[in-house]
């Protein structure tokens, strides 16, 4: 509550709600809001965790804590997690999440600018009838579906320091092509279903990314990978790499010829997926395993282990394997 202290010694002290500002400070007693305790939280298993709502909450700003009562760390907010909550006004998002759900703030907590909804640094959606969308400087990411089915929008220009992009986040939408900044490090499922193009300035980028992908491929068939302009028909993996990310060229069929150097160590699951073949230059040395279920990987002809892109593309790509290489 928020002690009011009147200048009259015949006036009692009183109390009230707290009434924060956007920037979480309250305009009576100028406290900053601090995460209050009825926050719920939901274990990942892994160390972090997802936000999935508030109970018992009156005031009008909340504050999301970065880390959970247990030590798990804040890295998402479930679909709807404060939809409802039509009496807060304000949130404030640590910037360990990476991923926001669909619908997950009410409506009361939006502001508008140029067209596009935000909930503090994150783009949450847009106006009926925007075509061109570009996320003011700060945005750090979009929730999933923020954009999904607005026919109306032809092009969406993300700044520097867009690092998260949401399931589902420009689907179904007239965007043609889009140019991904330096230091995008999640896409969701889905976010840019039936691009014709996907532009980075160097492999090393797209490469460095994390993929989310509900139905096992990346790419659709006609989906083109542009670096540095010119089309991606031949993956030289650059030194600084060692390991590439799960579904990083799934249904990518440009693809012609991959060249790894002796320090890659790992190949993710599906990261090949739904290609049809090509040449493939390999150290020796390559084995394999499945996380989930050891009888998918056992099928893989042991012969093929010098070749494990070989091997990806021979089975059906909901194979789980992750081929790893000793150096």
């Amino acid at each position: 509550m928020c002690k009011i202290a009147y200048q009259s010694e015949t006036k009692p002290i009183s109390f009230a709600k707290h009434s924060y500002d956007n920037n979480g400070v309250c305009t009576v007693c100028s406290k900053e809001a601090v995460a209050p305790e009825t926050i719920r939280f939901a274990s990942n298993g892994d160390g972090t965790c997802t936000v999935k709502g508030v109970s018992s909450f009156s005031d009008n700003f909340l504050v999301i804590p970065e880390y959970s009562p247990d030590g798990d760390r804040v890295v998402a907010i479930a679909s709807e997690a404060f939809m409802r909550d039509s009496g807060i006004t304000g949130f404030r998002i640590p910037e360990s999440v990476m991923k926001i759900g669909r619908d997950a703030f009410p409506e009361s907590a939006v502001v508008i600018e140029d067209g596009v909804k935000y909930v503090g640094n994150w783009a949450v959606g847009a106006e009926s009838g925007v075509e061109h969308i570009t996320l003011r400087s700060g945005t750090v990411g979009i929730a999933d579906y923020a954009f999904n089915g607005m026919s109306s929008v032809k092009a969406l220009y993300l700044p520097i320091g867009t690092a998260y992009i949401g399931s589902y986040a420009a689907a179904g939408t007239s965007i043609t092509d889009i140019a991904l900044p330096v230091g995008v490090s999640y896409i969701g499922s889905r976010a840019f279903s039936g691009l014709e193009e996907i532009r980075v300035a160097e492999i090393s980028e797209w490469l460095l990314i994390t993929f989310e992908s509900f139905y096992g491929m990346i790419f659709e068939s006609e989906t083109k990978l542009l670096v540095g302009g010119e089309l991606l028909t031949d993956l030289v993996v650059p030194e600084s790499i060692t390991e590439i990310n799960p579904y990083a060229f799934s249904g990518y069929s440009y693809l012609k010829s991959v060249s790894l150097h002796a320090g890659v160590t790992k190949i993710g699951q599906h990261a090949f997926s739904g290609l049809s073949s090509f040449s493939f230059a390999d150290p020796e040395g390559w084995s394999f395993f499945d996380p989930e279920d050891s009888t998918y990987c056992g099928e893989i002809d042991p012969a093929q282990l010098s070749d494990p892109i070989a091997a990806a593309i021979a089975h059906n790509y909901r194979i789980q394997c992750i081929y790893t290489h000793s150096v």
